[in-house]
């Protein structure tokens, strides 16, 4: 477990591989909370530019996972059995959902 103590705060970094043992480096977090993985263990996990890495706290403790890839939705997801079965009237739904529900939010605040 590599420990990196910045006054208040201590960042710990472990990498488990699963039929390789264990590999830790310490590593320093910047002032806007950025680390750099060692090329070594991004080699050894196939970390490349642009993946994504799901970040759970644990205690004390931050692990890091590469994130699963999102599969295509298919022919057979259910999802599909939903589009247009809206009533809302509003033909820019999709456009501009974020707005609408943000309007739909105001609206229960001021209800309470």
């Amino acid at each position: 477990m590599a420990e990196v103590d910045l006054g208040q705060v201590q960042v710990y970094l472990k990498l488990e591989f699963h039929n390789e043992g264990v590999a830790m480096a310490m590593i320093k977090v910047t002032e806007k909370g950025q680390v750099t993985l060692p090329v070594q263990l991004r080699r050894k996990l196939g970390i490349k530019k642009d993946d994504y890495l799901v970040v759970e706290a644990e205690g004390e403790h931050l692990k890091l996972s590469k994130a699963s890839e999102a599969k295509p939705l298919g022919p057979e997801d259910p999802i599909w059995k939903l589009i247009g079965r809206g009533s809302s009237g509003r033909k820019d739904v999709s456009r501009r959902h974020d707005y609408y529900r943000a309007q739909g939010e105001r609206k229960s605040w001021r209800k309470s």
